[in-house]
């Protein structure tokens, strides 16, 4: 599953896109962490570790009827096991439904008890050996697009469906051992409305035609499987073709959204990732067909349902898509495909390690692309994606080991993380880079062959690996997979009047409260001016492991102008730069050559606003010097996408002279962006990126002129379409600003898109619009316990309602915001919690909004894991904003 994060206020992270995959025992130390008991919709690690030691040989053979209109739909399921002891009490996770019938093994069960929705199976009447249990049952379509979710298209009225089940929803459609170690094969029949197709783990073996008109599909026995990743979709989606060697392909997607499909790049690329994937881990594909769909109000970026992969439609554009964009589609294509064996083929026994799935996806992603497509700088974008995902959520006091401890189900999903994503892909390049790539390749392989359509934990990969390459790696695998925290490396350079090296010396720095020094090996990039560029002049590979080594040989050469402490990015630290370093950067960062590595000198120059050790204006300047020089769209996209926003957020405000000076920056920053845009070639990504950036900070009077005028038709940029989507951004950022003509345009473009995706755009402008009433209207209708709002369109109303300009409104509807989620806590579930946290929670930086979500914090100790979470990061990022902002104002000072 590739989670996409979004803190309302925090601008650093991507989602995700991308948008959400040991040695010795653990057993012991699990069981003795992790949580006794469960409550509400979650299975704790005990229960599900108490219950697979009783089971083997499951086996489902589900009926579903999908043909009503209503909230709920029809099921009967048989389920088979061999049960081998009868010593604790066994249940079937069952969420959101109602039993109609149920036998076990031939038994009348007359009141069925469900209790924390968990249906119990009589013990009286299991025996040891085989058990058969049937049962007839009712569920219920979920409104937050997880479970077996409903949407019915507002252009032509067609209905959808599908499932997403991670990490604990497959017990939402039926009754079942609802965790990943229980695998099961599953047998399916579908009764649909006859112009559907359906879509499965299997390709359907027949359908039959019923005198109705309606149509029942039925699908073979599935190999075995994890309840989370069997899939179920219906509907009368568009279908394309294609192979990729003997695989068959099919793509789907809605039929208004058709249109807007270039099925040829989704094809190439699912092509490219099957033919790297098969010689890379040397294990043919393992299932006999490969579908992916495209389905509307996904919470993902994608979900590697066996066979059946889904997407967000947010990978559709209704224009043309910039190369960036390209990438992002084809990086998660290549990241669920991997999952077919990270994850599908081989699953993790329990959620603790959920990086043996996501870590390897996102990794693999990264590296295919590099490898097999035309995005052949890649790595360079993982480092503006994943890497600095991972160096932020590790530096959370939110972090966590990579193999984490995860007492339930609930736990499960907050985890879904930075660490699990960014960090684990990162330390698994640096693994590769540990032992070298055939080691790291044939432990691969092994691993895949031993453990196939099996479970498996650390020790297993970790085994695998260790034994492929001739190493000991359990200090490493404890060092790296149980330890949070991010180590600092710090190069100390001592030149001497000749400017020879005098003494070069490696300083490692772990995190807070961590003794123990981790193994690395990294390499050394030397950089010297030649000419009108510095390049790259001598690297060096280095294993260090101490908290310092000395880097003998390279005493007597000739001093460097820069140094990269991590060239190449194989490494997992923040690199913290030497003096001489951050000097010559400042006068010429933009001449270094190399892309990746003026990027990662960029993001230790942001690292160190972040830390308040560079002033906000320094690196202001610096960027308003060097942007318009900046030609490899990688490094463009991290200043767009990551540094614009965040740094004018970060400027002081407190006194108008403050703002003064931050206003006088964003319009430096919009004039730069507008020439830019004027400037590009007409057409071009560039040209497109630098408006969508403009659009993202404009604030003067100028702008919000030049942007009335664009949608009036009085204003055109040659070259520059302005599609649908961004028709829809511009009125957005026009309604937040409270333009004159911003409801005119608002209402006219509600007539013209009445598609679901202009619905929600519409309502998302009009949450935005600076009017405490609205948006209080907005989120009284949200929370009420019988709203129909569904959760795609409370994010959208959600996240769009308190931009970065908006921060005194969201201060006003502090006291609200808190009594609500208090209402809120016990009557809502995870899914719909974090998105009311993480969008609108009043954080801004100053001292008061700190207070307040303390003092929440301290009064509920029994918060979801994923809403503490929430709360604690923006806490914390509101105290390093509010530091930051205290530098920025004492900057000038003597």
């Amino acid at each position: 599953m590739k989670k996409l994060i979004n803190l309302a206020f925090l601008v650093l992270i991507l989602f995700s896109t991308n948008f959400l995959a040991s040695c010795g025992s653990t057993n012991k130390r699990n069981a003795a962490q992790q949580s006794e008991t469960s409550s509400g919709s979650q299975l704790s690690f005990t229960e599900a570790r108490s219950r697979s030691g009783t089971l083997q040989d499951i086996r489902y053979q589900l009926k579903l009827n999908l043909v009503n209109e209503g909230e709920t739909f029809q099921g009967h399921l048989i389920s088979q096991f061999e049960r081998t002891s009868n010593s604790t009490p066994l249940f079937f996770d069952f969420q959101n439904g109602a039993i109609t019938a149920y036998f076990v093994n031939g038994q009348v069960v007359t009141s069925p008890v469900i209790k924390n929705e968990k249906l119990e199976i009589p013990i009286k009447l299991l025996k040891l050996g085989a058990n058969r249990i049937e049962i007839i049952f009712e569920g219920k379509y979920s409104h937050e697009g997880n479970g077996l979710y409903r949407f019915k298209d507002p252009i032509d009225n067609k209905t959808y469906v599908y499932t997403d089940f991670e990490p604990y929803q497959a017990s939402q459609l039926f009754p079942c051992f609802d965790q990943p170690d229980l695998k099961a094969k599953v047998q399916l029949e579908v009764n649909v409305p006859g112009d559907w197709q359906v879509i499965s783990t299997t390709r359907e073996a027949k359908v039959n035609q019923l005198s109705s008109g309606q149509r029942v599909w039925s699908f073979p026995e599935t190999p075995k499987l994890s309840t989370y990743v069997f899939a179920l979709h219906a509907g009368p989606y568009k279908v394309w073709t294609a192979q990729a060697g003997k695989i068959p392909l099919r793509l789907f997607a809605r039929q208004s959204l058709a249109k807007f499909v270039n099925p040829n790049e989704w094809f190439k690329i699912t092509q490219q990732g099957f033919e790297f994937y098969g010689k890379f881990f040397n294990y043919p594909y393992p299932f006999k067909k490969y579908d992916q769909l495209i389905v509307p109000d996904f919470n993902w970026g994608g979900m590697e349902n066996i066979a059946a992969v889904t997407y967000s439609e947010r990978y559709i554009s209704r224009g043309t898509k910039t190369k960036d964009e390209l990438e992002k589609q084809a990086n998660v294509i290549l990241h669920e495909m991997a999952h077919m064996w990270f994850g599908d083929l081989v699953t993790m026994k329990w959620w603790n390690d959920l990086w043996l799935n996501e870590s390897f996806a996102s990794y693999m992603a990264s590296y295919s692309l590099a490898e097999a497509t035309q995005y052949k700088d890649a790595w360079v974008s993982f480092f503006s994606s994943d890497k600095t995902w991972g160096y932020w959520e590790d530096q959370l006091v939110t972090t966590h080991p990579i193999e984490a401890v995860v007492p339930d189900t609930s736990q499960a999903l907050a985890n879904f993380d930075g660490i699990s994503y960014g960090k684990g892909a990162s330390v698994l390049k640096q693994l590769n880079f540990y032992i070298g790539n055939e080691a790291f390749q044939a432990g691969v392989q092994n691993y895949f062959k031993k453990f196939q359509y099996s479970n498996s934990e650390r020790k297993d990969f970790i085994g695998e690996i260790a034994l492929a390459s001739g190493q000991n790696l359990e200090q490493w695998s404890s060092q790296w997979l149980t330890q949070a925290g991010v180590d600092q490396i710090r190069p100390k350079l001592i030149c001497n009047q000749k400017g020879k090296i005098e003494s070069f010396i490696l300083a490692q720095i772990p995190p807070v409260g961590i003794k123990e020094f981790r193994s690395h090996r990294t390499q050394i990039g030397f950089y010297s001016k030649s000419g009108s560029q510095i390049t790259l002049s001598h690297k060096f590979p280095v294993t260090y492991q101490n908290a310092q080594t000395d880097i003998v040989e390279v005493k007597g050469m000739k001093c460097p102008d820069l140094v990269n402490p991590n060239e190449g990015d194989h490494d997992f630290a923040i690199a913290m730069l030497d003096e001489r370093t951050i000097t010559n950067l400042k006068l010429s960062i933009g001449d270094v050559k190399d892309p990746l590595a003026r990027l990662m000198f960029w993001n230790s120059l942001y690292e160190m606003v972040r830390t308040a050790d560079l002033p906000v204006q320094e690196f202001a300047q610096l960027m308003l010097k060097e942007f318009p020089k900046e030609k490899h769209p990688n490094v463009q996209r991290m200043f767009r996408k990551h540094y614009m926003e965040s740094i004018a957020q970060y400027f002081a405000q407190s006194t108008a002279e403050q703002q003064k000076v931050r206003l006088t920056f964003v319009t430096n920053l919009e004039q730069m962006l507008w020439k830019s845009m004027q400037t590009a070639r007409p057409g071009t990504d560039d040209q497109k990126e630098y408006f969508d950036s403009y659009l993202m900070i404009a604030e003067s009077p100028e702008s919000v002129q030049r942007l009335d005028g664009m949608m009036a038709g009085t204003l055109q940029i040659k070259g520059l379409k302005i599609d649908q989507d961004r028709r829809w951004k511009i009125i957005r950022h026009l309604v937040q600003v409270n333009a004159a003509n911003g409801d005119k345009y608002l209402m006219a473009e509600r007539i013209i898109d009445q598609s679901e995706r202009g619905q929600q755009a519409a309502l998302a402008a009009d949450a935005a619009r600076p009017d405490l009433q609205v948006k209080t209207k907005y989120i009284d209708e949200i929370i009420a316990d019988d709203t129909k709002v569904s959760q795609s369109r409370m994010r959208s109303i959600l996240y769009s309602m308190y931009p970065n300009t908006q921060d005194k409104l969201l201060r006003q509807q502090s006291s609200n915001f808190y009594k609500n989620l208090d209402n809120l806590l016990n009557r809502r579930t995870d899914t719909f919690l974090s998105t009311y946290t993480e969008a609108i929670t009043p954080m801004t930086c100053d001292q008061e909004s700190i207070d307040e979500s303390t003092a929440f914090i301290n009064s509920h100790q029994k918060l979801s894991p994923i809403v503490l979470k929430i709360l604690r990061v923006g806490r914390q990022e509101a105290e390093r904003c509010k530091k930051i902002r205290e530098r920025s104002a004492l900057y000038g000072e003597k």
